[in-house]
């Protein structure tokens, strides 16, 4: 069988206009997806360098000439697309210096990015070694694009700039950290002027599940395709994309207006974060410590389970108590039980399991503190977190912050005295938590999941 190839297809290279930064599976069914969207409809013609932060051995689309397929899914069936917008793919780990050269090419004027809620941080760097964080490695990226536009006289060009990391307002945070590295870098006052007047960026909100490569189905849609794809993306129907910022200077250069998908320009982008990760991805960390507990591989495998299917909707209708939300937010919670039992989605726990800690504290604290504040019972809140704890605790390492996890564990052997200081931990959690009142309620569901994990569950139904 035929390797997916341009040749193979007789698929032209398109015009780099766009630099990506990460590779992985959800953006490429979701950003490069919605590109390929606007190039076949004939709005334009843009093609997208990849810059990863990891090494070339790990994934290098190359071999497919960028090429793959995205596979959409629903309850009515599959409907595969090849998307071949990608030019080429670099590694920032392996090929640093390519990276920063992509600055002399200044017809790309768009950059988007998906480097996890982790990937957007600051830390302060030095010029004196490859930066290693995303907002230190951009920082020098635009510095140089700069440095090329002021020699050609033209830095009247814009750049636009899209992160599509799940945290609030995470183009102004971007765009903030980016300043901040150019002071400490020691950069002129014109240049961070121009930032401020010419680096456009904005406040997104991404919304689709998307699992990945479809090893389940792959081999038989293979045949049907006539074609091998390594790199092929399986995601839900569904997906919705807001954007907060100069949105009518940006769909002049990226017509995402015409893509006919659900794409809004708002100037409310809250409204939509909050209603995404308190309800989508805080249903999934709501109930990925007890399937983990219960050894279910993936959440359409967890949600056959009946007790647990019972606890996600008891859980959201907290939320939406607790958010004091409107009757949009309650049709968008059954959107969100349809998509989480869409046939095809073999969403792993796996892969929702990085960081879980950290994105518990982003997605479901918020609506937590709601809770006591209005008094509506927190028991399964406090039950998601218990489960949590109690599968870290049991030596599952798949986060960024493991260590200093182990050595509160280490420092603190009983529960009693462990608890407390993991609730005061700011590397976990940055908000002033009712520690002493928690604790107690924590602890007692840990005993009772190692005692009997079904029994535990179902005392909070």
């Amino acid at each position: 069988m035929n390797k997916l190839k341009r040749d193979y297809k007789n698929i032209p290279v398109k015009p780099t206009k766009v630099l990506q930064i990460g590779s992985g599976v959800f953006i490429r069914g979701f950003f490069d997806f919605a590109l390929n969207t606007i190039n076949n409809k004939g709005f334009a013609d843009i093609g997208v360098v990849i810059a990863t932060s990891s090494s070339k051995n790990v994934s290098d689309i190359n071999s497919q000439d960028g090429l793959y397929t995205v596979i959409e899914c629903s309850t009515l069936g599959h409907s595969p697309s090849i998307v071949d917008c990608i030019k080429k793919q670099i590694s920032m780990a392996d090929e640093y210096n390519e990276f920063l050269m992509l600055a002399h090419d200044i017809d790309i004027n768009v950059v988007i990015s998906n480097t996890t809620e982790i990937g957007l941080v600051y830390e302060k760097e030095s010029l004196s070694s490859v930066p290693k964080t995303f907002p230190a490695r951009l920082t020098l990226w635009i510095k140089k694009r700069y440095d090329i536009l002021k020699e050609k006289n033209k830095l009247d060009e814009e750049l636009f700039v899209i992160p599509c990391e799940l945290l609030s307002n995470n183009g102004d945070l971007l765009k903030k950290y980016i300043i901040d590295h150019s002071l400490n870098f020691g950069f002129e006052n014109e240049f961070i002027e121009w930032i401020k007047n010419h680096v456009n960026t904005y406040n997104t909100l991404v919304d689709r599940i998307v699992p990945g490569y479809p090893k389940e189905y792959i081999d038989e849609w293979q045949k049907e395709w006539g074609y091998e794809d390594s790199y092929a993306v399986l995601c839900e129907k569904f997906m919705f994309f807001a954007l907060e910022g100069d949105t009518d200077k940006l769909d002049k250069v990226l017509p995402l207006s015409k893509t006919g998908l659900d794409i809004v320009y708002t100037d409310n982008i809250d409204y939509y974060y909050k209603r995404k990760v308190h309800y989508l991805n805080g249903g999934h960390t709501s109930i990925l410590g007890i399937s983990t507990i219960l050894n279910y591989i993936t959440v359409k495998e967890a949600l056959k389970d009946k007790s647990i299917s019972s606890f996600l909707k008891l859980y959201l209708s907290d939320v939406h108590k607790a958010l004091n939300d409107n009757e949009e937010a309650k049709i968008y919670i059954d959107n969100v039980l349809d998509r989480f039992s869409n046939p095809y989605l073999s969403h792993k726990w796996s892969a929702i399991l990085f960081a879980a800690l950290q994105k518990f504290a982003i997605r479901n604290i918020p609506p937590m503190l709601a809770m006591e504040e209005n008094g509506i019972d927190i028991r399964r809140s406090l039950f998601s977190l218990a489960a949590l704890i109690f599968i870290h605790r049991k030596g599952i390492q798949n986060d960024v912050n493991y260590t200093v996890f182990k050595s509160l564990m280490d420092k603190y052997p009983s529960l009693d005295d462990f608890i407390p200081n993991l609730l005061k931990e700011k590397t976990f959690f940055d908000k002033e938590l009712p520690v002493e009142k928690w604790s107690k309620v924590l602890i007692d569901f840990i005993v009772s999941l190692e005692n009997d994990p079904k029994k535990a569950l179902d005392s909070v139904l």
